[in-house]
């Protein structure tokens, strides 16, 4: 039976005598959308969904295809067709990103592939999404950080399309649900009306096998189709996106859950990233009876990060000149005598740690005999590499090379790789390699092609299909539009200052996910939230995306009223982690500028301890620089007080709404 909402009566049609089609289990015998270009097409009960070239869920895709009706998402049905005219204001929602609007990053990049969407299509995207998502905070999250993400990130040109497409569907989703709720829902509730309202034919409508729900969507005057039941089965091979993306759904395409594996996927793609390949640390009760005996590969064995004072002439732009004095011992051991804690490198090039994170470090015990792990691999280089190596001429190569992998690197560090972490010695090893020269018959010959190649393996883990290493790069490595001979010691300062704050950010995460003990799923919501009160963007979804202007905000503002709340949001973290004192779980309604610093030094030493024991290595710590970034950048405003008394910060973190 065949039944269009444009009709006062519906009308029965015929099985055809062609070859039936299969949908699932129903047999569909009329059509509702002629503009839709739909054919049926076989399509079984079980069936593996993957992502299609067109980035859509293949025949399953709510965007693109009538669905079975889901009494839990009824809303789908709502779904505007995505056939569009070129002069409409929705066609961003509709239109993928094509290749001429894809900038490739500067040309000074070792890495090929990674880019931006061009500004001002980014532009007119976003402002279409944002203006569709007023009024609607409870589902922007996904949404937002999308945006965040185009707006941030580089990333390959098929990673951006896989983004505009999946915010395309959110988006759309949130305009259906508005028209839902607006205008089909009071049509159920109803009675019948006479002359009966005109059918919105610009929706995509639904398939049904129940003859109540169709009888409702005829009297909300929603297009549907009413089929019957069939017992073929079948199997679709669907056309597969070019990126190596998993699976996103093997079932019954009238599954509810089908839905619920859509909006994983999704998720998938927003993950934070965690900056180790990390392993569960174990205190031992007494020292152990094998230490000095074992035999651990070079990259495994654990050293205590040796902080060297070394310091060079303290004012001077000259870059080539500041030599390192440190006071190393021959090979880089410790010094005889020497106490077991971490020590501070001090550079001209390398931004100070601040006071208290860098007092917790060195009240940590550095005994290896208390911890059972191997030190973790780094996702980043730590920043005291670039300042170590004694050549000045050598530690600006290895600067120049790291601008030079900066941008492919950052857009490795998203969820939707799985880049590979490397040792101190290999970073080192990386960042000294002349990328930028050719290889030519006698490198192959002394096997420096070989060595390239490699490298460039161990450094593109898990995203060779989609980015290369190209050679004989001729321009020279910038930063912030400047070349690499005309940066001065500010410069150094915030591409080192960046690389501490993303290594923090991210080592912060990964603690976290170690160490925290949480109850539920409500509890862990809460918890993300606290989490991303932490940084300036005030999300959790978006604490790891680091920009210059950050520099003075958040746990780095100057005012200790200002800090506050990021401080009371890290203490609320820290609360639920294993182990934690009881210095830190005591709340408190209000704070004094001492009782904050107090609370600041239980918080950076635990913090340190507990890192440590969990990846038996020194944590990257939060530097400050010293300098204001000539930037601009708006974020959130935290409440700091609600009372009239100076001098006292009253703690509003647990109860503030989201920003």
């Amino acid at each position: 039976m065949f039944q269009d909402a444009s009709l006062s009566e519906p009308t029965i049609c015929r099985v055809p005598t062609t070859r039936p089609k299969v949908f699932d289990e129903a047999l569909s015998t009329g059509q509702t959308h002629s503009c839709l270009g739909w054919t049926m097409r076989c399509r079984g009960v079980n069936r593996e969904m993957w992502m299609r070239n067109d980035y859509r869920y293949g025949e399953d895709d709510p965007l693109s295809w009538p669905q079975p009706y889901c009494a839990s998402r009824p809303y789908l049905s709502c779904l505007r067709l995505c056939e569009r005219t070129q002069s409409d204001p929705d066609l961003p929602l509709f239109k993928l990103p094509i290749r001429a609007d894809f900038l490739e990053l500067d040309t000074s990049s070792l890495i090929r592939g990674p880019g931006l969407w061009a500004e001002d299509r980014r532009s007119a995207f976003e402002h279409r999404c944002r203006w569709e998502l007023i009024g609607w905070s409870s589902s922007r999250s996904m949404q937002v950080m999308f945006l965040e993400r185009l707006k941030s990130l580089p990333m390959t040109f098929p990673r951006l399309c896989l983004c505009v497409a999946e915010t395309q569907r959110l988006v759309l989703e949130v305009e259906a649900i508005s028209t839902f709720f607006s205008t089909i829902r009071p049509r159920f509730a109803a009675g019948a009306t006479s002359p009966p309202p005109k059918a919105d034919m610009d929706l995509v409508g639904c398939f049904t096998t129940d003859i109540g729900v169709a009888q409702q969507l005829h009297r909300a005057r929603r297009s549907h189709l009413v089929v019957e039941m069939s017992t073929v089965s079948g199997r679709v091979h669907l056309g597969t996106c070019p990126l190596r993306l998993p699976s996103v759904y093997v079932g019954s395409g009238a599954d509810e859950g089908k839905y619920d594996a859509f909006d994983q996927f999704t998720r998938s793609h927003l993950g934070a990233p965690r900056v180790f390949a990390w392993t569960s640390g174990r205190l031992r009760s007494g020292p152990s009876r094998t230490r000095g005996k074992q035999s651990i590969p070079a990259h495994g064995v654990f050293s205590p990060c040796k902080h060297h004072l070394c310091l060079g002439s303290s004012a001077t732009n000259n870059l080539w000149a500041i030599d390192n004095q440190g006071n190393r011992s021959r090979k880089g051991h410790l010094k005889p005598g020497s106490p077991n804690q971490f020590e501070v490198i001090t550079h001209a090039l390398l931004p100070g740690i601040r006071t208290t994170w860098k007092d917790g470090l060195l009240g940590v015990n550095v005994d290896k005999a208390c911890v059972d792990v191997p030190a973790a691999p780094f996702a980043f280089p730590r920043p005291d590499l670039f300042v170590t190596i004694s050549d000045s001429g050598k530690r600006m190569s290895v600067l120049s090379t790291w601008l030079r992998l900066r941008p492919g690197h950052l857009a490795m560090q998203t969820s939707s790789y799985c880049p590979g972490k490397v040792s101190h010695q290999m970073w080192r090893a990386i960042l000294s390699y002349d990328w930028v020269g050719k290889s030519d018959a006698n490198d192959r010959v002394r096997g420096k092609e070989t060595q390239r190649r490699d490298l460039a393996a161990t450094f593109l883990v898990g995203c060779l299909d989609e980015m290369s290493i190209q050679e004989g790069v001729s321009v020279d490595a910038t930063w912030r539009g400047k070349s690499m001979p005309h940066i001065d010691v500010e410069d150094v300062h915030e591409i080192l200052w960046e690389l501490s704050e993303l290594g923090f950010r991210l080592e912060i995460l990964s603690v976290d996910s170690h160490l925290r003990v949480i109850e539920n799923d409500s509890a862990l919501r809460k918890h993300e939230k606290h989490l991303g009160h932490c940084f300036p963007r005030g999300r959790y979804d978006r604490c790891w995306i680091v920009e210059l202007a950050e520099a003075h905000h958040g746990l780095a503002e100057c005012s200790w009223m200002r800090r506050a709340p990021y401080v009371c949001s890290l203490c609320r973290v820290m609360s639920k982690w294993r182990n934690c004192p009881q210095s830190i779980q005591d709340e408190r309604e209000r704070y004094t500028e001492d009782m904050l610093i107090s609370l600041q030094q239980d918080m950076a030493l635990f913090y340190c301890k507990s890192f440590y024991t969990a990846f038996g290595q020194a944590p990257t710590l939060p530097r400050e620089l010293g300098h204001v970034p000539d930037v601009d950048a708006e974020y959130p405003e935290c409440a700091v007080s609600l009372t009239k008394s100076t001098g006292y910060y009253h703690d509003v973190t647990d109860w503030e709404a989201s920003y």
